[in-house]
């Protein structure tokens, strides 16, 4: 597809613990970057004319995140509120979780977990970066199941491990890299720990998968085999909680898919799902 051949925006999410748009926008555009608002979050500013923007003083002091915007999708259709308990069973990087603890006015609990301790240290030192102490991070494997959070999660989100083919843009070695037989093994390990994570909600709360990828048998396939094994969630309709100008025509059923040639952002899957 041309579209993966492409140069992809570089976008920023602007930290409101922190600061504002405008305050950003008017320092960056001080060291000669070129901003422009971004296409479907208010919090997202697309940046021009830089390659090292992390290398910014205002970066340094927490004022912004690099995030892709379709990334930034994902906390909006999870729609966290201040004061709850999020477990992100697969949180490395971190950009979700703190992105959540934003939305959350710092006010609650994240529980952000990976099985890689380095990965956690990065997420504990951008959300100390970012003036963030809600999120919690634990040393804990998805594919296991903590009996202390069953049932407790107002949210939970399966930022699930994927082939990344929703990345090419960024990472085009990827074309090369990827099996068949590598995609099958990720369906099996992507169902397992939906299937688990879904474990930690509460009655009304929500389970959120997602994915970079745009292979439907790691996407709405694995939404619907647990569905089917599940009668006790339902796909809840999303149109509310996405921007009126986002092409989303699954948005009504619980879903969105977003593609590098329609919608200009990473190919992503985003699903939520409530618990009944």
């Amino acid at each position: 597809m041309k579209s993966n051949n492409d140069v992809p925006p570089l976008t920023i999410r602007i930290n409101k613990l922190k600061t504002n748009k405008q305050e950003v926008i008017d320092d960056l555009e001080g060291h000669g970057i070129a901003c422009s608002e971004g296409l479907y979050n208010e919090e997202a500013v697309s940046v021009r004319g830089t390659s090292s923007i992390e290398s910014l003083e205002i970066f340094n002091k927490g004022f912004f995140s690099v995030q892709d915007e379709s990334s930034m999708l994902v906390s909006k259709v999870m729609n966290p509120k201040p004061d709850s308990l999020i477990i992100d069973v697969c949180s490395a990087p971190g950009g979700k979780a703190a992105h959540m603890a934003e939305l959350m006015d710092n006010k609650g609990l994240i529980i952000a977990r990976d099985i890689h301790q380095h990965k956690l240290d990065l997420i504990n030192k951008a959300c100390s970066r970012l003036g963030i102490n809600i999120v919690k991070t634990q040393l804990f494997d998805a594919l296991s199941i903590d009996k202390a959070y069953i049932g407790a999660a107002d949210g939970v989100l399966v930022d699930a491990p994927c082939s990344g083919l929703g990345l090419l843009r960024r990472k085009p070695d990827l074309r090369w890299k990827k099996k068949p037989d590598d995609l099958d093994s990720l369906s099996n390990i992507q169902y397992e720990i939906l299937k688990n994570a879904s474990l930690y909600v509460k009655k009304g709360g929500a389970l959120i998968y997602s994915t970079c990828t745009l292979n439907k048998n790691e996407n709405i396939e694995i939404v619907k085999k647990f569905l089917a094994a599940n009668d006790g969630f339902y796909l809840d309709n999303i149109e509310n909680l996405i921007p009126q100008n986002l092409y989303a025509p699954d948005a009504k059923e619980g879903y969105l898919e977003l593609f590098p040639h329609i919608h200009n952002t990473d190919g992503f899957f985003i699903a939520r799902l409530i618990k009944r």
